[in-house]
């Protein structure tokens, strides 16, 4: 489970429950795990973008330049030959 949603749900409460340090206690939690939680970040999308930037684009494939003129352009799982 995610860090974040302890540490908010801590300063909702915090105030009823007078936790006078909270603040202060949530705020360098947030910043030690900061780089951890990059980290994370990149490892787990990391694979994903890589391969959306391989992926065709009208940007960089000259065959999506023009639509496919009819379904004899498209093969059974909506793929140009």
């Amino acid at each position: 489970m995610d860090i974040r949603l302890y540490l908010d749900l801590g300063g909702l409460v915090a105030p009823v429950l007078n936790w006078q340090e909270w603040g202060a206690l949530a705020e360098q939690t947030r910043t030690a795990l900061k780089p951890l939680a990059e980290e994370a970040e990149q490892r787990h999308l990391g694979p994903a973008m890589q391969a959306m930037a391989k992926a065709p684009t009208w940007a960089n494939d000259a065959s999506l330049d023009s639509p496919p003129s009819g379904p004899e352009d498209m093969t059974a799982d909506g793929v140009r030959p």
